[in-house]
C-alpha cells in the first residue's frame, strides 16, 4: 500500500508515506479522527479539519507539530495551516467488556468455513436472547 501511495503523496509534498499511514498513531485517536493531512510544503503542514473542532486543533497545533516532527524525526513542520471542511471520521473500534459468546453446534455443512460462521452467529443470538430474557424479568417486592 505504501508503494502505491507514493507518488501522490510526494505530489503533495509528503516525501515519506508513512505520515499517512500513521497518522492516527503520530497526533492520537481524537485528533486524527477529525483531521486529514493535505500537504507539506515549505515546513507548513496543511490539514483539512472538521469545521466544529477547528479551534480545538488550532489550540493543539504546538503538540500537533512537535509530534509530527519527532515521528519524522527531523524538524520538517515549523507552522501548520488549517482548511476547514468535510472530514469523514474513522471509524473508532469498539471493545466489548463481555467475553465472547459459545458458538453453538452446527451439523450438516460440510464447508468448514461456513459451518463457523453459523456457529458464531447461533451463539451470538442465543447471548442476545439470554440477555433480553434476563432483563425482562422484574424481581418482585
Amino acid at each position: 500500500m505504501e508503494r502505491g501511495l507514493a507518488p501522490s503523496a510526494r505530489k503533495h509534498g509528503f516525501s515519506e508515506t508513512r505520515l499517512l499511514l500513521r497518522w492516527e498513531g503520530v497526533v492520537g485517536a481524537e485528533i486524527a479522527t477529525w483531521t486529514r493531512p493535505l500537504r507539506l510544503f515549505r515546513g507548513v503542514l496543511h490539514l483539512r479539519v472538521a469545521s466544529a473542532w477547528a479551534p480545538y486543533v488550532q489550540h493543539h497545533a504546538p503538540v500537533i507539530r512537535d509530534r509530527v516532527n519527532l515521528f519524522l524525526g527531523r524538524k520538517a513542520v515549523s507552522r501548520i495551516a488549517l482548511k476547514q471542511g468535510r472530514v469523514v471520521p474513522t471509524p473508532v473500534a469498539r471493545t466489548s467488556t463481555e467475553p465472547a459468546p459459545e458458538p453453538v453446534a452446527v451439523s450438516g455443512i460440510s464447508d468448514p468455513d461456513l459451518r463457523a460462521t453459523l456457529a458464531r452467529l447461533g451463539g451470538a443470538i442465543r447471548a442476545v436472547e439470554t440477555r433480553n430474557d434476563s432483563s425482562a424479568t422484574v424481581p418482585e417486592r
